[in-house]
């Protein structure tokens, strides 16, 4: 049985591995031209910053089995999550500081590298529609007796309607998001902490990371690297406000929260997330008719499962 998979995101890799592991024979289809979807890594000059997904947090679930994959490649992650309170760090959740979280030295684009290894990927191939054939499918240019759809809710219902499929896919709905690292010229002082949460949801920056005490190699000798990303409400309003104008905001907040310690980013990367992670699901079971070759999967079906 040849099966499509649309989207080599976490989600898309881990099915082709399970397709693969049960006998199947399954190709993937991404748009970009790398693996990893919400995995983005950017690199510069000896920096590491995670742009999208910031941890890895298995808690029991099928994650477990790709950091065992990963081997010593998964990085336990030393130090909390802090709240930020008007301007000063508490700590936070003790439940949620004894999960075990995970990194990978060279990003967190790594673990989809890993995933990706021995999997048939065709890298920037955007498919634009599915077409039924007698008894089959065809996507891009293979012929194909089902699809796994692992892209956000609307492109996936885009690609259904161009099958004839008329499933309704609209209750999914994304939050948005906007991710900006931050280089600083300067050593903070060591703290219990690698990462602040925003206390107050509304704030413009929900979270602030320090790459270089999530994992030790993420930026040069006497630099700090850091990682903001904005709030939903914050994001949805500032989506086309300019890079310079995003670092002046974030940057304030920054210098609030580290007072005296940082002052001015010597150099600053912005990457936006329209669809950053889901605010509301349509479930699997609801998404997908029993028995069907048209398959809904991907977080849209039941939220992020890698960092939450």
């Amino acid at each position: 049985m040849r099966i499509a998979v649309i989207g080599a995101g976490i989600a898309g890799l881990s099915a082709a591995r399970e397709l693969a592991s049960l006998g199947a024979d399954a190709v993937v289809f991404e748009a970009e031209k790398r693996v990893g979807g919400r995995a983005l890594t950017y690199n510069r000059d000896g920096f590491t910053a995670d742009m999208g997904i910031q941890t890895y947090t298995p808690r029991g679930m099928r994650l477990e089995d790709a950091i065992r994959l990963a081997g010593d490649e998964a990085v336990p992650i030393p130090g909390d999550i802090f709240l930020h309170v008007e301007g000063r760090a508490v700590p936070g959740s003790p439940q949620r500081n004894q999960e075990m979280r995970f990194t990978f030295q060279s990003g967190n684009h790594r673990l989809a590298e890993i995933l990706a290894q021995g999997v048939d990927i065709r890298l920037g191939v955007p498919i634009e529609k599915i077409r039924k054939t007698k008894g089959a499918f065809r996507v891009g240019e293979e012929e194909v007796d089902a699809v796994i759809l692992t892209p956000p809710m609307p492109e996936t219902q885009r690609l259904l309607s161009t099958a004839g499929d008329k499933r309704n896919l609209a209750g999914a709905a994304y939050r948005p998001c906007i991710s900006i690292a931050l280089a600083y010229r300067a050593v903070l002082k060591p703290r219990p902490y690698y990462a602040l949460l925003a206390e107050d949801r509304m704030e413009p920056v929900l979270w602030v990371g320090i790459e270089n005490l999530k994992c030790a190699g993420r930026a040069p000798d006497g630099w700090t690297l850091l990682v903001a990303q904005t709030g939903p409400s914050y994001s949805r309003s500032h989506m086309a406000t300019a890079d310079d104008d995003l670092v002046r905001t974030v940057s304030r907040t920054v210098r609030r929260i580290f007072a005296g310690e940082l002052d001015k980013p010597e150099w600053s990367h912005v990457v936006r997330w329209e669809r950053s992670q889901p605010e509301r699901v349509v479930l699997f079971d609801n998404a997908n008719q029993q028995g069907g070759r048209l398959i809904v999967a991907g977080d849209g079906t039941l939220a992020g499962r890698a960092e939450n």
